[in-house]
């Protein structure tokens, strides 16, 4: 492949747009004070902030990358993440309550292109 200066630029800086914009995500999860996380459609937990992982008394980096089953009981895992493949698969908003070792858990489930 060849190429010039100006597009290794142009590609570098949509790099750098784009790496701001992950940045940006970051920063507003783990400003919000309500849980909030990212699962994909296998139920891997992509993302979340410090007020979920707090609910589990857990660091953020001993939740992201597991399965939503290994945070969650099972029950309650399994209902979700079919909520979530019903979510992408109508490109709907889903709310859904979760009464979990007595807590109510109650959201929105809303798809994300990729």
């Amino acid at each position: 492949m060849v190429t010039n200066d100006s597009e290794i630029n142009r590609l570098k800086t949509r790099l750098d747009y784009a790496e701001s914009l992950n940045d940006s995500l970051d920063l507003i999860i783990n400003g919000a004070n309500m849980p909030i996380f990212l699962l994909d459609l296998s139920g891997n937990i992509i993302m979340c902030n410090r007020a979920f992982a707090n609910i589990f008394k857990k660091e953020i980096k001993n939740v992201e990358e597991k399965m939503l089953i290994e945070v969650l009981p099972e029950s309650a895992a399994e209902r979700m993440v079919s909520f979530v493949k019903e979510s992408a698969e109508t490109r709907t908003t889903l709310t859904y309550e979760e009464i979990i070792g007595g807590r109510s858990f109650l959201g929105d489930i809303s798809p994300v292109s990729d």
